[in-house]
């Protein structure tokens, strides 16, 4: 089952997750409403004007336009869960390997020395650069339905990666540990990863699966938790697990 999935089913089976997202969810639903409504009310109608400037058939002109509506109204809820979600975030992902009997993973983490590292911690890996990535392939969208497909995919493997910065930052794992494991399980990263980003480019509910692809992340970490502590260490192996110094990373 697709992590993402699991994600949004954890969550409606655990009411007690609710109380965690109740006020960041509210806020993405007011931030929703007025990027859907605002960027539908104000920016549709122009970009369609000027795609038709540029030569393409009325209902040509439609489409692309409505497609880049959807793209700008993802790229909010990127900046806006990069810049104002990531504290909640923590606290969800938290609580889900806590409730899959995964506390030692929270009590063996790095100590971090404020609030802001601790923020920072769940998209530090190479924001800089996905954003980077995904503003150089906009242009893509361009390209009706296709060109957002082909966004999506080419994005996928970032977004997958990202969504485990927090867990791999818990862990202490360095880059190359954390290449290691993705390159591992590329395939569940990246599916992770492009189904999170289909669910997140929905309008206004968008906003709310950044939660739920949140929860199928932190699931999948305690997957990988559950698959470590029932792999038998052998020796010679390259990549070691720097916070607990005497287990090894096999996952």
């Amino acid at each position: 089952m697709l992590y993402v999935a699991q994600g949004i089913a954890y969550f409606a089976a655990n009411p007690c997750l609710w109380t965690f997202t109740l006020v960041p969810m509210i806020m993405t639903v007011v931030v929703g409403l007025c990027s859907v409504v605002g960027l539908f009310t104000v920016g549709l109608y122009p970009q369609m004007r000027l795609f038709e400037y540029a030569g393409l058939p009325p209902g040509w002109a439609w489409l692309m336009a409505i497609l880049m509506v959807l793209v700008e109204i993802f790229l909010v809820t990127l900046f806006y869960s990069l810049l104002c979600t990531p504290c909640f975030l923590a606290k969800v992902f938290d609580k889900v390997l806590e409730m899959r009997g995964h506390r030692d993973v929270l009590d063996d983490a790095p100590k971090r020395g404020d609030i802001g590292r601790q923020c920072c911690a769940c998209c530090r890996v190479s924001v800089v650069f996905r954003i980077a990535v995904m503003i150089v392939l906009v242009p893509l969208n361009c390209i009706p339905i296709i060109g957002t497909i082909a966004y999506v995919w080419l994005s996928g493997s970032i977004r997958g990666w990202e969504a485990h910065q927090y867990y791999f930052d818990m862990k202490g794992y360095d880059y190359s540990e954390q290449r290691a494991i993705f390159e591992k399980h590329h395939i569940k990263y990246t599916s992770m990863g492009i189904h999170a980003m289909y669910l997140e480019l929905v309008p206004l509910l968008g906003f709310v699966f950044i939660f739920t692809n949140t929860i199928g992340a932190a699931l999948f970490a305690a997957d990988l938790e559950d698959e470590l502590k029932n792999t038998q260490p052998t020796y010679g192996s390259t990549y070691h697990n720097p916070v607990t110094k005497s287990s090894m990373l096999y996952i």
